[in-house]
């Protein structure tokens, strides 16, 4: 199952859209996993995402400047594999 997330107009859709997709960095089942763009906006949208992505930070999840700290720790990696 995918959530959607529709998009017609550029102003503020790349930031919901990275938000959508990455929120818990990404690892929710209602992640919004499908972004629709119209075609019209497609190349624009897709050139916003890009960068927007590439500025997303990672690091220590308790130092507020990032977005993203670890996603699986060392203990929990066997649980993941069963």
């Amino acid at each position: 199952m995918h959530s959607m997330f529709l998009v017609f107009l550029v102003d503020n859709a790349v930031e919901v859209a990275h938000q959508a997709v990455m929120v818990n960095m990404g690892q929710v089942c209602v992640a919004g996993s499908r972004t629709y763009v119209h075609e019209s906006i497609y190349d624009e949208f897709v050139k916003r995402s890009v960068e927007r992505a590439k500025k997303r930070t990672v690091g220590d999840p308790f130092d507020p400047k990032n977005e993203n700290g670890p996603q699986v720790r060392t203990c929990d990696k066997s649980w993941f594999l069963l």
